[in-house]
């Protein structure tokens, strides 16, 4: 049932009924969502941890990284904003340890090829509940796939916990449409799931405003189009693992004007703390002392101990510059002889 009609049918029951105040006594009611027709956007900001590793068959890459991002969900088929469901990132802190069969270790903040996974996940919209979780308090169902179970549900109360595989069965694609590309592609995909946690859910379905934490485990055999000049790959596919934990840590519905002018990045958090919120765990110690080393980083040092490029900038006067400079020269020395 809508929400606007839920709370119309409480007041009409509750008036019909005769309840007074001096006889109230305690009533449960359901949460209810009251949508306005001028805040029809659903805005969503989060907190995403992820783990990342980048292996070949000499080096190794391992990425810790804290983004802020958010959500644009309008409306179905609303023409005036697309809004978007992957994780547009606001703020971003990145913590690198690379590591080979030589003995190497060494940290940084920044790496020049994109590996990780983490950008390519999405969330839903809308889905459908389970038919055998509905009417229930408690319940779990598991929906078969081609090659193995697709969908694993489970609802204690108006929690539900949603695991999907995407290589067990083609249909588990619509979960993350974003990836279905690569799942078409060169790539070997050997492990791709993803588990959705929602609150206050009812039987109507559920939608996105339900949803509190995503947890991707994604694993591929190659990754990238430059790793080979990058790493020593040996001729073959580097292997790449993502954890990504996304965390909702606000929602708002918000007017069109207001999307756009986050579209347009006013809303953007930019350079500012990034805090984990209270339900994320703790941090291994190896990642603690991983932050610990990248903070401390000399960066003057390591930029000034960088040898220059020389194909971005030539160390010699361009022969143009030089006859330019020729023919300044002799417009100037003709000047002066004319005031002679």
């Amino acid at each position: 049932m809508p929400a606007k009609v839920r709370v119309f049918v409480i007041l009409m029951l509750m008036s019909a009924t005769g309840l007074r105040a001096e006889h109230s006594r305690a009533i449960d009611l359901d949460e209810v969502v009251v949508e306005s027709a001028k805040r029809p956007v659903l805005h969503m900001l989060a907190y995403v941890r992820e783990y990342s590793t980048l292996s070949t068959y000499d080096d190794t890459v391992r990425l810790f990284r804290e983004k802020y991002v958010d959500f644009m969900l309008p409306p179905d088929n609303w023409k005036k904003h697309a809004g978007w469901t992957r994780p547009r990132p606001l703020a971003s802190r990145s913590y690198y340890r690379f590591t080979d069969a030589h003995g190497k270790d060494s940290v940084s903040d920044a790496f020049p090829e994109h590996f990780s996974w983490s950008d390519w996940t999405s969330i839903f919209r809308r889905r459908d509940l389970h038919p055998r979780l509905r009417g229930i308090r408690e319940g779990t169902d598991t929906l078969p796939g081609r090659y193995g179970a697709a969908e694993i549900w489970r609802r204690e109360g108006d929690r539900i916990d949603i695991t999907v595989d995407l290589l067990a069965d083609p249909v588990a694609r619509s979960w993350i449409p974003s990836m279905a590309g690569f799942l078409d592609g060169d790539i070997d995909f050997q492990r791709l799931k993803v588990h959705y946690r929602l609150d206050n859910i009812d039987d109507a379905g559920l939608s996105a405003r339900d949803i509190s934490c995503v947890t991707y485990e994604i694993e591929s055999d190659g990754r990238g189009r430059n790793l080979s000049r990058l790493l020593k790959t040996g001729g073959g596919k580097p292997c790449v693992t993502t954890r990504c934990d996304i965390y909702i840590i606000d929602k708002e519905y918000i007017s069109a004007k207001e999307a756009r002018e986050w579209e347009r990045g006013i809303g953007r958090a930019g350079d500012i703390e990034i805090l984990p919120p209270p339900e994320a765990p703790e941090l291994s110690p190896q990642t603690i002392e991983l932050m610990a080393r990248v903070d401390n980083l000399d960066r003057d040092a390591v930029r000034l101990g960088r040898e220059a490029d020389r194909r971005l900038a030539s160390f010699k006067p361009s022969e143009y510059k030089l006859t330019i400079v020729r023919v300044v020269k002799s417009l100037i020395k003709k000047v002066k002889n004319l005031r002679k």
